[in-house]
């Protein structure tokens, strides 16, 4: 992977234009913007990782750090950015997390969304999910402001197959797999082989 590549990915979705319009972002700028952009999503995978009991239950087996040195990025960057263990059968699964400050209009669609990917982050995703033999979770939150220490207003926990084909995602499709209490600590159906 390239640095243009690695940009890409950790930039995600950045759009500045969209970003200055938040609440005390005017007059920032483009790097200003992207620096506290990058902020977030480190701290809304903190944030998510303090969502399990990794003393009793749960182990944090690989943690993306989305580096790149002189253009050499490694091939993990592409990889979910979290991969989890549940201690008691070594089930694992994987977290993509994606923090959004609001939902945004969509022109095309005409309805609240969230862009949480562009395609080929998807593909990637996808390949992962398959090679690793591991399911992948979209842990979405949106709202309040978490460079401020705010817990998301809203939290998302969807099953990547769920949403695989589409970068945008309605807010009103996110809502069966909204979280009651942000707050609450995920656990591990063993039965089902699924997180809640």
């Amino acid at each position: 992977m390239g640095l243009r590549d690695f940009l890409k990915k950790v930039l995600d979705f950045f759009d500045a234009e969209e970003e200055r319009t938040l609440p005390g972002n005017a007059g920032k700028s483009d790097a200003q913007l992207r620096t506290e952009y990058e902020q977030k999503g480190k701290l809304f995978e903190k944030y998510i990782i303090g969502r399990f009991d990794t003393v009793n239950y749960f182990g944090v087996v690989d943690w993306t750090r989305d580096i790149c040195e002189d253009g050499i990025c490694p091939e993990s960057n592409c990889n979910p950015d979290i991969l989890m263990r549940y201690r008691r059968t070594g089930d694992k699964f994987a977290l993509e997390c994606k923090y959004r400050s609001r939902y945004y209009y969509s022109e095309k669609y005409h309805t609240q969304t969230i862009r949480w990917a562009r395609p080929d982050q998807i593909e990637n995703y996808l390949r992962y999910q398959k090679e690793q033999n591991v399911p992948v979770y979209v842990v979405i939150g949106v709202g309040n402001d978490i460079l401020h220490g705010e817990t998301p207003k809203e939290l998302y926990c969807v099953p990547l197959n769920d949403i695989k084909n589409y970068p945008e995602v309605f807010a009103s499709y996110l809502q069966k797999y909204r979280r009651p209490n942000p707050e609450k600590n995920f656990f591990w159906d063993v039965r089902n082989k699924r997180l809640c």
